[in-house]
């Protein structure tokens, strides 16, 4: 593949040299196309644009209750496009979209749960493309959700992704240490057990992580509400209390408030102290709330120590997303990058 014809290599002039031909300089050209990255949740979606060079030109969080139906996706393929306009760009820069989907959503999961909304009208994934105006495909959000560590060079070990939404999901990123090429392996994380005599899960067993720190949990029950196992979503017609009012309420001095957070803290520390013992690798918190994980790092942190049987490096081996809830959407993204790299590479 010729790329600087294809204009992804700019010609930067020549330089001096004491023999022979002076050498061109090539540069990346950091914006010769552009590739959407879409996260979808049950009541939000969150949207990107990113250059060929890594960079974000756009990013937004729309509240959006999930349908799942040709409605719905017919409206996002709207916004995405209104999206681009608004950047400035033509739908010709834009080289695909890559759509971030939890795992629930997709057909194999639904005969193994008990959800509360059923997906019966919901578009199947693989039809969920023709909806968009430029190429689209799909990919597990805590895959998505991993790729800016690598992308950005943070990736410095083996490391195991915890995606923290209303349900958790996980990757294995694997780093060859002779290419550096990185290799992702979903796995199901929200579903490890953390007491097998605890609460029912929709997968069928008891105590599992998913149930203890969906991030749903905690403002479902100060809300009086339950919506753990709903897939289709909705936007209310009362605000409700969200994790921002919680966090600020909470350092406000409500008692009640702490000692929810400071539980919470403690199941994530036990699932987190399990996933590296079975890992052996860093670990990574990224979704929802991963900004709130990182602002009280530290108390985690403690928490692990307490129980871990490696405490000494859990410091440097915890990490939080430095893009708080648009981790998966730009990870999208750049996969598409990647995909697109590789198709030349192999051309």
């Amino acid at each position: 593949v010729d790329l600087e014809e294809k204009g992804f290599l700019i010609d930067c002039g020549r330089t001096d040299s004491s023999v022979g031909r002076k050498p061109s300089l090539i540069a990346l050209n950091r914006e010769a196309c552009y590739a959407v990255g879409i996260h979808i949740s049950t009541h939000s979606c969150d949207l990107a644009i990113v250059s060929f060079g890594g960079d974000v030109v756009s990013r937004r969080e729309k509240a959006k209750a999930f349908t799942g139906t040709g409605d719905y996706w017919e409206d996002l393929s709207g916004e995405i496009r209104s999206m681009i306009e608004e950047s400035g760009l033509s739908e010709e820069k834009i080289e695909g979209i890559r759509i971030a989907l939890p795992y629930i959503l997709f057909p194999e999961y639904w005969g193994r749960v008990d959800l509360k909304a059923k997906p019966d009208n919901m578009v199947l994934p693989k039809d969920i493309p023709q909806y968009f105006p430029n190429d689209a495909d799909l990919i597990p959000v805590a895959i998505a959700a991993g790729v800016p560590r690598y992308w950005y060079g943070k990736l410095d070990r083996d490391a195991a992704v915890i995606f923290l939404s209303r349900y958790i999901e996980g990757c294995l990123l694997k780093q060859d240490p002779y290419t550096g090429s990185v290799s992702a392996q979903p796995c199901l994380i929200g579903h490890l057990s953390l007491n097998y005599r605890g609460r029912d899960c929709f997968c069928g067993k008891k105590g599992c992580f998913q149930e203890y720190c969906s991030t749903s949990l905690i403002v479902d029950r100060i809300n009086g509400i339950d919506t753990s196992h709903e897939v289709v979503g909705y936007i209310p017609e009362n605000k409700l209390i969200g994790w921002k009012d919680f966090f600020e309420e909470m350092e406000n001095g409500n008692r009640q408030y702490a000692d929810l957070w400071d539980r919470y803290l403690e199941r994530l520390a036990y699932a987190v102290d399990n996933i590296r013992l079975m890992t052996s690798s860093d670990i990574i918190i990224c979704g929802d709330i991963s900004e709130y994980i990182a602002r009280f790092k530290s108390a985690l942190v403690e928490k692990i120590r307490a129980i871990s049987i490696y405490p000494d490096d859990i410091e440097e081996a915890l990490h939080t997303s430095g893009l708080s809830r648009y981790d998966a959407c730009i990870g999208a993204a750049l996969s598409r990058i990647d995909s697109l790299v590789a198709k030349m590479e192999e051309g």
